[in-house]
């Protein structure tokens, strides 16, 4: 880069600057969010329903649909032992 003219090494550098700032506006998005899950848990679940998956009603919660198969796989499994 050395060998380019000093206007293409000026647009190099404001391409990185561009790209740090991008990465680190991102970082402190990231962190602000974090802290807002953290912090206010009950207005997170109760004003931002649709971006969470567990909490709808229509379908079951995951623990519930691993214990019904856990049940029904060891009644078949004793139904076929005995």
């Amino acid at each position: 880069m050395h060998r380019e003219s000093e206007r293409y090494r000026q647009h190099v550098r404001r391409e990185l600057r561009a790209y740090q700032s991008y990465v680190q506006l991102g970082c402190i998005t990231q962190g602000l969010l974090q802290y807002l899950a953290i912090s206010s848990t009950a207005t997170v679940w109760h004003l931002f329903r649709s971006w969470l998956r567990t909490i709808l009603q229509l379908a079951p919660a995951a623990k519930f649909l691993r214990r019904h198969l856990f049940q029904a796989h060891d009644q078949a499994r004793q139904r076929f032992v005995a």
